[in-house]
């Protein structure tokens, strides 16, 4: 008994994949139809981020230009307030000779910066002061420096945000031997 095929387009598979072709074929032409309104409506909203993405890209760009400007400003500033200082350092009778006149007693025989803003200071210091006790030179070096870095901090106005003087000092002998430099905790460590 030979049983007889049937057509293929009377299969059930092949009114699936007919379906699925059909289907796909339509799916892809149907891009070319014009929007409706809603899709136009949901289409604006995608577009909208991008104006409020350039909006914001915009207003980042003002906000750095301003902090540029401020930076700027800032910088002036200081380069103007070191140049008075350096004048006011220079002079006769100015800050660096105030100092020596005040701490010479002391044994302070020059005060100089150990860099362009002043932030650094090297004091020398007599010879005669390795002489003097652990302790008394610990005394007298912390009575100079205290001097120093608040004179020097206030005249070219090396403050943080609290008003603490932010120099720092250094001790040295008329040979270059250190005889003191500043510890990060406070004061000075005698050599």
């Amino acid at each position: 008994m030979d049983k007889k095929k049937k057509p293929i387009y009377k299969k059930w598979w092949f009114w699936l994949v007919a379906f699925l072709v059909f289907g796909f074929v339509v799916g892809q032409t149907s891009d070319d139809k014009p929007q409706t309104d809603e899709v136009a409506e949901v289409e604006e909203k995608k577009e909208e981020p991008k104006k409020e993405t350039n909006d914001k890209a915009v207003k980042k760009k003002e906000k750095e230009k301003m902090k540029k400007e401020k930076a700027d400003k800032e910088k002036k500033e200081r380069e103007e307030k070191t140049k008075y200082g350096i004048k006011l350092w220079e002079e006769d009778d100015g800050t660096k000779d105030f100092l020596i006149d005040m701490h010479k007693d002391n044994g302070m025989v020059d005060v100089g910066p150990n860099n362009d803003d002043y932030s650094v200071m090297n004091v020398v210091v007599a010879d005669e002061l390795r002489l003097l006790t652990d302790e008394e030179k610990e005394y007298l070096i912390n009575e100079m420096g205290t001097g120093v870095k608040n004179m020097v901090s206030s005249t070219f106005e090396h403050l943080d945000d609290n008003d603490n003087p932010q120099v720092h000092v250094n001790f040295i002998y008329p040979n270059q031997e250190t005889a003191a430099t500043q510890k990060m905790s406070g004061g000075w460590k005698v050599k």
